[in-house]
C-alpha cells in the first residue's frame, strides 16, 4: 500500500508528461526557452514524432479530407496522412453495434447515478461549482472491456508514439442545467492547447453531436511544431486564443458535429475547445482516451 502511494506520487508529480504549469509559473523568458528547447529537442529525436509534428509544413489552404468511414476497424495510409497534416481525423461507424451499446449503457449509469461493478472506482461529480452552469459526472474504466476500442488505441499509439501505450479511459456525462445558459470558460470553451510537446487524445461518442450539443472544435494544422509554434509558447500568457500570437495557428477551424458512434483522434498540443451548449437541457456523452500517465518524461527522453 505504501509502495503504491510512493509510486503514484513519483509518477504523477515528477514523471508526468511535460505540461504548461512550468511555463505559467515561470514568466522569465530564459527559463521558459531552456525548458521548451530541452523537451522539444528530446521529442524531435523520436522518428514517429518527427513524422507527425516536426516535419509537416503548416498550410491551411491545402489540406486533405479528415472525415472517414470505418476502415476495417483499422487505419489506412490516407488516414495517417490526414492526421499528419490536419492534426485530427474523424471515423464514423467506429464501433460494432454490440460494443457501442455497451458504452451507451455505461453512460446511462453516469446519467442516472446507478453504477455497476464495471467501474474502476465509483464515478464522481466533477462539476465546476464556481461556474455552476454545466454539470459533469466522470467515471474511469479499463480499456480491456472494449475490444475494438482497444485495438484502435494500440494501432494509433504504435504509429504516433512508436510503441503501444495503454490509455487511461475517462467517461464524462455533461449536461447544461435547465435554468441557465452557458458562458465561456478558460481551458474549456476557449481555443487552447493542452501541452507544448507532442500530445495525443482519442474521443468517442455513442450519440449524435449537433451544433447545440457543445461540439469539439479544432484549428487544423495547429499541432505542427515550427518556429512560430515555439515562439508562441515562449511568450504566451494564457496559452489560448486570447494570446496575440495564436492567430498564426488559428487559421482554419472545424466544429466536429458528428452522427452517433463516431471516434476522433486529435493532437491536442494543437488548439482545440469544447463549444458552449446552445440549448437548455442539452447533454453530451464523451469518452476520452489519454496517454500522459503511461507515456511520461522518461519516454520522451529515451524513446
Amino acid at each position: 500500500m505504501i509502495l503504491n502511494k510512493i509510486t503514484n506520487i513519483i509518477t504523477n508529480r515528477f514523471l508526468r508528461t511535460p505540461d504548461l504549469r512550468f511555463l505559467k509559473n515561470n514568466i522569465e523568458k530564459n527559463k521558459r526557452i531552456k525548458h521548451i528547447n530541452f523537451w522539444l529537442d528530446k521529442s524531435s529525436r523520436n522518428k514517429n514524432f518527427r513524422k507527425y509534428f516536426f516535419d509537416p509544413s503548416r498550410n491551411s489552404d491545402s489540406l486533405p479530407n479528415y472525415i472517414f468511414e470505418n476502415y476495417k476497424n483499422s487505419f489506412s495510409s490516407e488516414m495517417f496522412n490526414s492526421l499528419k497534416k490536419n492534426g485530427i481525423i474523424i471515423i464514423k461507424n467506429a464501433l460494432p453495434e454490440i460494443e457501442k451499446n455497451e458504452v451507451l449503457q455505461l453512460f446511462y449509469e453516469l446519467k442516472n447515478k446507478n453504477y455497476s461493478s464495471r467501474w474502476n472506482n465509483i464515478p464522481s461529480d466533477v462539476t465546476d461549482k464556481s461556474l455552476g452552469k454545466v454539470s459533469r459526472i466522470r467515471g474511469m474504466i479499463n480499456i480491456d472491456q472494449f475490444y475494438i476500442l482497444k485495438k484502435y488505441s494500440e494501432l494509433i499509439t504504435k504509429e504516433v508514439y512508436g510503441k503501444k501505450v495503454e490509455p487511461t479511459l475517462e467517461m464524462h456525462y455533461i449536461k447544461l442545467q435547465e435554468y441557465e445558459e452557458e458562458t465561456l470558460s478558460k481551458g474549456d470553451t476557449y481555443l487552447h492547447t493542452d501541452r507544448f510537446v507532442p500530445h495525443l487524445k482519442i474521443f468517442y461518442t455513442p450519440t449524435e453531436i449537433t451544433l447545440d450539443d457543445a461540439p469539439f472544435e479544432y484549428a487544423l494544422s495547429s499541432h505542427i511544431i515550427d518556429e512560430n509554434y515555439k515562439n508562441f509558447f515562449k511568450n504566451a500568457v494564457n496559452f489560448d486564443e486570447t494570446d496575440n500570437d495564436s492567430k498564426k495557428f488559428i487559421k482554419k477551424k472545424i466544429k466536429v458535429t458528428v452522427p452517433q458512434n463516431t471516434l476522433y483522434i486529435a493532437f491536442t498540443n494543437g488548439f482545440h475547445k469544447r463549444n458552449v451548449f446552445r440549448k437548455k437541457g442539452s447533454e453530451r456523452y464523451m469518452m476520452y482516451l489519454q496517454y500522459v500517465k503511461n507515456f511520461n518524461k522518461l519516454n520522451y527522453i529515451f524513446s
